[in-house]
Formats: C-alpha cells, structure tokens, sequence
C-alpha cells in the first residue's frame, strides 16, 4: 500500500512537471491621457474642515499571471477636523503604488468619471470613491464616497471617517 502512494505521488510530480508553459507576450501597457485631468492637488474648505487629496497618474505593473501594466490614479490624502488633524498619509505622497502606503486608487470610468477605492485609516477599510468633473474646465470634482460592494466580516465598522459627498476644487 506504501509504494502504490508513492508510485501515486511520483506519477502526479512528473504529470505537473511535465506540462510546459507556453513563453508570455512581452508585457502591454495601457495609457490612459484621460487621467491627466484629475492629476494635481484637490482641496475641499468648510470653516475649519478641510480635506486634501494628492493625485498623481503612475504606470502600474500586474505581475503574472496578468503581465500587464496599466496607468491608474494613485492618491494620498490628509483630512483635518476642527483644526484637528483626523488622519493623513501625505508622508507618503509620490511614493510607487505597491509600497507607497497610498490610500486612494483609481482607474477612469469615462472622461469626466472616476471609479476608485479609498482606504479609511480611522476604521480600517477600503471605500468605494467616486469622482466626478462638474464641468469640462476641469478645476472642480464631485467626491463621493460610499461602502465597499459584498460581504462584510462581523467585527465591519460601518460609517464613515472623511465626509462623503463634498465638491474639491484644484489648487
């Protein structure tokens, strides 16, 4: 019964072995000029709350088994309350996607339309974000921000650390 296990064992590590892959393409890239818009620092004032959002467009490589790079927007963001600093990840601003402790990631949707994520550090969780041009001068943008799609663990802070619906405008 030992050996048949074994002979079992050796018969699937070469059947696995054996099946060569076939060579990737050579990496694609997708550029996307339509994020330029949304590129630069956007700032929203309401007496003395203030919320600061750092975006910039970066090539991001998807390693295998996708192979691919993509530009996306990657962002950082520093929200005060009262004149009270509630959270921040500017330290990290500029810094590569993987890595770079962003907090905010996105990929357009339309021209004047952003689909992203945004990593709430007070609770802990990633947020669906929405960012819309309100006009095609491109100097202010609707941010909103809503809960992640799908199934949620029992211990889910539900709510919200940064506001949710607010207009940014460009510096």
């Amino acid at each position: 019964m030992k050996s048949i296990i074994i002979i079992i064992i050796i018969v699937l590590f070469i059947t696995l072995k054996s099946f060569g892959q076939a060579p990737h393409p050579p990496c694609s890239f997708n550029s996307h000029p339509e994020l330029d818009k949304f590129v630069g620092t956007w700032l929203w004032v309401l007496g003395t709350d203030t919320l600061e959002l750092k975006l910039y467009k970066q090539a991001i490589h998807f390693p295998s088994p996708l192979d691919y790079e993509e530009e996306c927007l990657v962002g950082w963001h520093r929200y005060v309350k009262n004149s009270n600093a509630v959270e921040s990840s500017f330290q990290y601003a500029g810094q590569a996607f993987f890595g770079g402790n962003s907090t905010v990631f996105g990929w357009n949707q339309s021209p004047i339309k952003l689909y992203g994520n945004l990593n709430d550090l007070t609770k802990d969780k990633h947020c669906d974000l929405y960012l819309t041009m309100t006009d095609n001068t491109y100097v202010q943008m609707i941010w909103k921000l809503m809960e992640s799609r799908g199934m949620k663990l029992p211990n889910f802070q539900y709510g919200f650390t940064l506001p949710t619906n607010l207009v940014l405008t460009k510096q």
